[in-house]
């Protein structure tokens, strides 16, 4: 529903996740836990967006939900993903 929009959004949920634990999900999901992923705590780094424009229905779902429905994406076109198989 576009509800009259225009511009661009950053369109999260506005939790943080580290990328350590977006890559944590996106091996889970991707490669079934085969890549050893070694968390750093040497370099701390917030790059987080968060959403500060209202006006909209949509709500942005979990993290693990969005990496899921992404996945799924992916394995029904194939074609255009030879490189994540």
């Amino acid at each position: 529903m576009l509800e009259g929009l225009t511009g661009v959004y950053h369109l999260t949920n506005n939790k943080k996740i580290s990328k350590y634990d977006l890559l944590i999900l996106l091996n889970k999901h991707m490669r079934n836990n085969k890549i050893e992923i070694n968390k750093n705590n040497q370099i701390k780094s917030n790059k987080s967006l968060i959403t500060t424009r209202t006006g909209f229905s949509f709500v942005v779902p979990e993290y693990n939900e969005m990496i899921q429905e992404m996945v799924n994406w992916i394995l029904k076109h194939k074609e255009l993903y030879p490189h994540y198989l």
